[in-house]
């Protein structure tokens, strides 16, 4: 295939685009762990026979931050494609992607939380401080998602 120019970057950048995809797969894929959690959670709040707009508030939230990831456009262009993505900033956004893993483990995690001190009866305020937080981290997950999407159309075209 040596008489096809630039060929062998054209593979790598396609497993770059796989990569891209698989990792907002998987951040989809836990925001969907987390959202029955808290889903679960405003169930028991309300079968409690409590207030739970704060809880729909966070699901709703949740579902349009995990919709937003799972149908961004994937970070490479085709090779006949009118935007061109360089390597190394295909490779930046698969670092930047890497780091919302985390957020959404501990979205995940603090959903866990929630719902651990929902289902045993706890105390209100207990209840209240983790739906909060996990309101803050959904508000920073969706600032840095907001800011990936920016840089993706910044990238030259």
């Amino acid at each position: 295939m040596g008489f096809i120019p630039q060929y062998h970057g054209y593979q790598n950048k396609e497993k770059i685009r796989e990569s891209d995809r698989l990792i907002r797969d998987e951040l989809s894929r836990r925001l969907a762990v987390a959202l029955q959690r808290t889903e679960d959670s405003y169930n028991e709040i309300v079968r409690q026979g409590k207030d739970g707009n704060r809880f729909h508030s966070a699901r709703l939230k949740m579902d349009s931050i995990r919709e937003s990831i799972r149908h961004a456009a994937y970070g490479y262009s085709g090779l006949f494609d009118p935007v061109k993505v360089k390597e190394e900033e295909l490779k930046a956004l698969i670092d930047f992607d890497a780091s919302l893993l985390d957020t959404t483990q501990q979205v995940q995690e603090k959903a866990e939380e929630l719902y651990s001190s929902v289902s045993v009866g706890g105390k209100d305020a207990q209840s209240q401080k983790a739906l909060q937080e996990l309101s803050d981290m959904l508000l920073s997950l969706e600032v840095t998602f907001t800011q990936r999407k920016s840089t993706m159309l910044r990238l030259p075209r």
